[in-house]
């Protein structure tokens, strides 16, 4: 079953135009990653996904304009919180955690991981302990939606 027919099942789920293969080149050189496959098939099908306050990131699009919030909440976290290079974030839940999808230089699937997202003294974040939930991307998607 694809992500789009998956996603169908529930009319609670949100949904957007998906991706083309050079927004997800985009993502990749602004993230500095090779995505892995499960996730591309995702972008490209769905662009993101909204159930509730769970997100799966990605590509936001309208018929006018292309957003990129996988790349923003990611930079943002390397940045403010931390995060390694080898996570993007698919989740986030602000001053709480996050869903990190772990990749390896080749673009290999290593699993999603959640993290707190603390605040020490002087209010800098940092992301916590990491914690492996899901072995794959599509294990992932599947018990999450």
């Amino acid at each position: 079953m694809s992500y789009i027919d998956r996603l169908k099942q529930n009319s609670e789920i949100e949904y957007c135009i998906g991706a083309t293969e050079s927004e997800i080149k985009y993502i990749e050189m602004e993230l500095s990653i090779i995505l892995p496959e499960q996730y591309k098939s995702f972008l490209l099908e769905c662009g993101m996904t909204i159930f509730g306050d769970t997100h799966i990131e990605g590509v936001f699009k309208t018929n006018e304009e292309t957003f990129f919030p996988i790349i923003e909440i990611t930079k943002m976290l390397r940045s403010e919180a931390g995060l390694s290079d080898e996570f993007i974030v698919l989740n986030y839940e602000v001053d709480e955690y996050a869903d990190l999808y772990k990749i390896s230089k080749d673009g290999n699937d290593l699993g999603i991981y959640g993290a707190e997202i603390t605040y020490d003294e002087n209010n800098q974040s940092k992301t916590g302990y990491l914690l492996k939930q899901y072995n794959s991307f599509d294990e992932y998607f599947m018990i999450t939606l």
